[in-house]
């Protein structure tokens, strides 16, 4: 249904939003349909995410608990993102080993990023306030492609979570 993600070929997309109440953010180059992340509001699942390379979903471990549980469809868990109470940092932590860090480099920047100690600046997303586009740039060759697609998602994830927790306050 999706397009397998290449970033050989192509290194620069755009998440773009539909729908306001139940929204879906569409993974593209332009061309090709690489993904998308649906937001389920009233049901159990919690945030949806389908790609050519699989499906995860993303929820809260509990009510007040600041992990987020990345499980695959069959309900198995692959991973943890986590973050510090006073911290701008989330970490995720795959059951393959592989850690990353997600942060903005200041509270006002647009620009957030994916970073690992291995593997150095691995994706760049660039948000803007008012538009339903956000810029994906990804460094090649710095990450396994099948993580790409769950790296993107994740991470806007992560963004939407945080203007919530902003416009709270």
């Amino acid at each position: 249904m999706y397009s397998v993600l290449d970033t050989k070929a192509v290194n620069e997309f755009s998440l773009i939003r539909h729908g306001l109440f139940n929204p879906e953010y569409e993974l593209t180059d332009g061309v090709n349909i690489y993904g998308k992340m649906s937001y389920h509001w009233f049901s159990q699942l919690g945030t949806v995410v389908e790609s050519g390379r699989g499906t995860w979903i993303f929820q809260r471990e509990k009510i007040f608990v600041r992990t987020i549980v990345i499980t695959d469809i069959e309900g198995r868990t692959i991973g943890y993102v986590t973050r510090g109470w006073f911290s701008r940092k989330s970490t995720l932590s795959l059951d393959t080993g592989f850690q990353a860090d997600f942060y903005t480099h200041s509270i006002f920047s647009r620009e957030n990023i994916w970073e690992s100690s291995t593997n150095g600046k691995i994706i760049q997303i660039t948000s803007s306030l008012f538009s339903t586009r956000n810029d994906v740039l990804i460094t090649p060759g710095t990450t396994s492609a099948n993580l790409i697609p769950l790296l993107i998602f994740l991470g806007k994830h992560l963004i939407i979570l945080r203007r919530r927790r902003k416009s709270r306050h």
